[in-house]
């Protein structure tokens, strides 16, 4: 699996145990996994698939960390720890770190998990600074799973559980003269927020696809609500991640509903396509064509 190469530290031999724990971690969570997917049979005659991953398996019982690797020989740059002590499931991640550009500087890394958001150097993976207390109640069950977005000079960090109620949306200054150039906290809402899609940026904008699909466009700076509306409800929920290209806004549910909305001025829906299939994975834009990975099958929608 490859997981050996990880552990221990970058400048010393890698670190090995007398047992084979990937295989036997992931074959465990295989028969949790067939267990439940039976059980879902049971109930709803419909069976599900079973995906245990070696690497996937194997990382969740090792230490959070962030790390880098060289993309021609794949071998480890740099590995960096990200323990945090949190609430039950506050450190399980599922984000995408991203790249930002500071104004006049180099590309850094922006991470998002474990309660806590951290900018790092590309070249070391040197924590630049941190900032905490996104759970100061300490919720239990509140992972890490949209993922963080970046408008102008503003993080929009989207946590809580808005699936059950309670949702959390952060506004954070990248670049605070107020924290010496250090990341700020400048606004936060407990009323509006989403768990699992992650926020659309477009022409300045901040756009939102809650989980039962509300929908609210933000301004960043501020995090004002600039208007809000929704999608037709339905029993399914919303787990893609939305895109926004050309003024239109897409989003999946995951019944396989397609929805279009052009946002440049406010919300008008264009148009609501069912396809035979669940979409739980995110759409892409390529050029003028739209890809959509469905359960069974991968789309491609173009002129």
């Amino acid at each position: 699996s490859g997981i050996r190469h990880v552990t221990g530290d970058p400048d010393r031999p890698p670190a090995r145990v007398a047992v084979s724990m990937t295989d036997y971690i992931t074959g465990l969570y295989g028969a949790f996994g067939a267990t439940m997917a039976l059980l879902a049979r049971e109930k709803t005659g419909r069976g599900q698939y079973i995906d245990a991953a070696l690497s996937e398996c194997a990382f969740s019982f090792m230490e959070p960390w962030i790390a880098a690797f060289e993309k021609e020989t794949g071998r480890l740059a740099w590995k960096v720890a990200r323990n945090y002590e949190t609430a039950i499931e506050g450190d399980h991640g599922y984000s995408t770190p991203a790249l930002i550009s500071p104004t006049g500087g180099q590309e850094k890394l922006l991470a998002w998990g474990g309660e806590h958001l951290t900018l790092h150097n590309l070249e070391d993976g040197k924590a630049l600074w941190e900032i905490g207390d996104f759970n100061p109640e300490a919720k239990p069950n509140w992972p890490t799973v949209a993922s963080v977005v970046v408008a102008g000079d503003t993080a929009i960090v989207p946590f809580g559980r808005a699936d059950r109620g309670l949702p959390r949306l952060y506004g954070i200054r990248l670049n605070s003269n107020k924290m010496g150039g250090r990341g700020e906290k400048v606004w936060t809402h407990s009323d509006i927020g989403t768990f699992v899609p992650t926020p659309a940026v477009y022409r300045g904008k901040v756009y939102l696809v809650r989980d039962r699909g509300e929908i609210e466009c933000l301004e960043p700076e501020t995090g004002e609500v600039v208007w809000q509306d929704k999608f037709p409800r339905a029993s399914a929920n919303f787990y893609s991640s939305p895109i926004v290209a050309g003024g239109n806004l897409y989003a999946a549910r995951e019944d396989g509903t397609i929805f279009v909305a052009n946002v440049e001025n406010g919300f008008h829906l264009l148009s609501e396509n069912k396809i035979d299939d669940h979409i739980i994975a995110s759409l892409a834009a390529v050029e003028s064509r739209l890809f959509i990975r469905g359960e069974k099958n991968l789309y491609c929608f173009g002129p």
